[in-house]
């Protein structure tokens, strides 16, 4: 008779431990319901693309950033200049002969290393800029 029974503490643990994960399911579908609610405010905002750097209208975004992925690099041919040909109009010096030389499609012509860095930023002619905005 003098004995205590564990059943009344165990029945308390399992109650307290049911109430826990009750605490945490509540918890994980509040941030679960943040989460999509964030996501859908984001996709209502106009966000520039991460590629091209051209600000998308947010309904426009997804199709333009498909786009922009999917759409071949362009390419550009070296060669060294054999006489001096004006200027280079994205660093502004001369392009003077026995220089290397990049020469896209279009046969606009540029120092090699001056488009290398202008593709960084844009991978279009910095004379003949795409008008898709």
């Amino acid at each position: 008779m003098g004995q205590r029974t564990s059943r009344p503490q165990t029945a308390s643990a399992e109650e307290t431990a049911a109430r826990r994960a009750e605490t945490q399911h509540q918890k994980w579908l509040r941030e679960q319901r943040e989460l999509v609610t964030q996501t859908m405010r984001f996709s209502q905002v106009d966000r520039p693309c991460p590629k091209c750097k051209k600000m998308q209208r947010a309904e426009e975004f997804e199709t333009h950033l498909v786009c922009c992925l999917t759409k071949p690099a362009l390419e550009f041919n070296t060669d060294v200049l054999e006489v001096d040909q004006g200027e280079c109009i994205i660093c502004y010096e001369d392009l003077l002969s026995q220089q290397v030389i990049a020469r896209l499609p279009c046969l606009c012509i540029f120092h090699e290393h001056c488009l290398k860095d202008w593709f960084k930023v844009r991978e279009e002619c910095p004379s003949h800029p795409s008008s898709d905005d």
